[in-house]
């Protein structure tokens, strides 16, 4: 079974207010989240993040994060489901009945941005980007019943910057499959 998650999150300058808006759209529907005014000094500002792949899905993507402590996740991948448990109860009669719990590994690419304020107007961004590919699902029998195990092939990157004002940051950094992405981070002035 596959499933598509995307975790989508847009910021909104309006007259000196930050807005954030996320939505979280699956295989089910679609679950809305609020929009919301955080409680954020207009002049604290935003970080301009552009991510480049020579040949990856997205390409280039463009957006900016709020100054306020808080992360913007961006998640596309997977959901694998299998068996994660299973118990058998003895009935009477001498029968019995089996239930089976299913269990979910989530695959594909997460990415973490957070942008948060200093003194002296220095902002601390911390990037975090995972990629977790599914190996293989091993199946273990204990007596008559049978449970599975994702086997995942997980790669994480980190990296911390601090910018001041006007400066701009530029690196490469392994995302999916362990190709490159050039990151380019710039605080505008």
């Amino acid at each position: 079974m596959r499933n598509l998650q995307i975790l989508l999150a847009l910021t909104l300058v309006l007259g000196g207010a930050v807005a954030s808006y996320s939505a979280r759209a699956g295989g089910a529907g679609c679950q809305l989240a609020s929009l919301s005014a955080p409680d954020v000094a207009p002049d604290v500002g935003l970080v301009s993040v552009t991510e480049t792949r020579p040949d990856g899905p997205r390409g280039k993507i463009k957006f900016s994060v709020n100054v306020d402590g808080q992360d913007v996740v961006i998640q596309n991948g997977a959901d694998i489901t299998y068996i994660g448990g299973s118990s058998r109860k003895l009935l009477g009669g001498g029968g019995s009945s089996t239930s089976i719990t299913p269990a979910v590994a989530v695959t594909g690419e997460t990415a973490v941005y957070r942008a948060t304020p200093l003194r002296d107007g220095k902002v601390l961004v911390k990037i975090r980007y995972e990629t977790v590919k599914l190996e293989r699902i091993d199946t273990t029998k204990v007596g008559d019943d049978a449970i599975q195990a994702p086997v995942t092939d997980r790669r994480r990157y980190e990296n911390v910057i601090i910018l001041t004002l006007g400066q701009t940051v530029s690196f490469e950094a392994p995302v999916a499959g362990g190709e490159p992405a050039t990151f380019v981070v710039s605080r505008p002035a």
